[in-house]
């Protein structure tokens, strides 16, 4: 784990109410390839805010880099909607 990873997961418990956090861990994560706890970090950010665009934007990068392309591209379409 590097240093960023570290900040954002002191940051998460420090303030897991707020999607956008969650959203900062999970693009982290994603550039790690640990696309599972990426995906996890932007479910629970859409739990939180299910009209954020950036969460839905960086679940579905995670979802297209773990192979799964079609549900993948539904969330990308969405954030741009939601943009």
């Amino acid at each position: 784990r590097g240093a960023e990873e570290a900040t954002a997961r002191w940051a998460v418990n420090v303030r897991s109410d707020e999607p956008e956090t969650l959203v900062f861990l999970a693009m982290i994560l994603a550039e790690r390839r640990d696309y599972d706890a990426a995906e996890g970090c932007c479910e629970l950010a859409l739990r939180l805010d299910p009209d954020l665009p950036e969460a839905r934007a960086t679940l579905g990068w995670a979802l297209a880099l773990n192979r799964r392309a079609a549900a993948g591209e539904k969330e990308c379409r969405e954030a741009i909607r939601l943009y």
